[in-house]
């Protein structure tokens, strides 16, 4: 909850874009961790070793990879997607087009929720994390290359902003 009172205070001082991509990165190696996490704990143990009711370092590490890994969504990608889409649309499809990215946002986390375990099952604990980190990788490219900041501008700004990376909206 902490994380979330980041993005409040910083998102108009330090911008959407640098939020986006230290969450992305935080929540990219965080996955990393947990996989090799998991692939440790997955590997068989010996028959004659005494079992341990203490956590193993493992698995100290891969709960410190979660908290870090829910801290970076909750400073980044969490809140600051509900920012920029309610930013991006021209005023004469905004309705819509929040509509339908907030549409798009929760049928997302619904197939991330619904499918998890399968995929789990599917290709296993370690590869399903990293499989996450490479869609952290991924959105990290896109916020990159596609994304402007909008930090500072009105929302009059931000449309011509687009006309002026599109000739053919100009026309």
């Amino acid at each position: 909850m902490v994380a979330t009172f980041i993005a409040i205070a910083f998102v108009d001082r330090l911008g959407r874009r640098p939020l986006l991509f230290a969450g992305l990165i935080g929540m990219g190696l965080a996955l990393l961790v947990m996989a090799a996490c998991f692939r440790y704990l997955e590997q068989p143990t010996t028959a004659t070793a005494p079992p341990s009711h203490s956590p193993s370092d493992a698995g100290v590490i891969l709960l410190v990879a979660m908290v870090v890994f829910i801290a970076s969504f909750a400073f980044s990608l969490g809140p600051v997607v509900w920012t920029v889409i309610n930013e991006i649309y021209p005023a004469a499809v905004r309705g819509r087009g929040v509509a339908i990215a907030t549409a798009a946002n929760w049928g997302a986390a619904w197939l991330v929720t619904r499918f998890f375990l399968t995929l789990v099952d599917a290709i296993g604990q370690s590869a399903t994390f990293v499989l996450f980190a490479v869609v952290c990788a991924i959105t990290y490219v896109f916020v990159w290359r596609r994304l402007p900041e909008t930090r500072g501008r009105t929302l009059e700004q931000i449309q011509q902003m687009w006309v002026d990376r599109d000739p053919a909206q100009a026309r």
